[in-house]
């Protein structure tokens, strides 16, 4: 599968499964973004930036996400707190983000 999106580094994935035609339909989905301690990736270039997660699936059932699917979100920041310490694409040491446990 090709990404469609115009930037890296982004991922497309295909896979598949099966599903019994009677059992109602749950899908879990894990994804990442950023991967730095900051909330910012790209954090090795001259321009950092806040990581955007996104998530964009179609099934062939024709089952596609929106907003009207359910998210929770483990990682998240900058913190509004570190942003008032001066958290910034140029100051990135005082950045923190919160991280929540993720469901079982």
């Amino acid at each position: 599968a090709k990404d469609p999106m115009t930037f890296t580094p982004h991922n497309a994935v295909q896979v598949s499964f099966e599903w019994d035609g009677v059992s109602d339909k749950e899908y879990a989905i894990m994804c990442m973004d950023y991967a730095s301690t900051s909330g910012y990736e790209y954090i090795e270039t001259d321009a950092p930036q806040l990581g955007d997660g996104v998530l964009m699936a179609e099934f062939s059932d024709g089952t596609v996400t929106s907003s009207a699917w359910s998210v929770f979100v483990v990682t998240s920041g900058p913190t509004d707190a570190s942003i008032e310490a001066g958290c910034s694409a140029t100051n990135l040491d005082v950045c923190v983000v919160d991280t929540l446990e993720e469901p079982t």
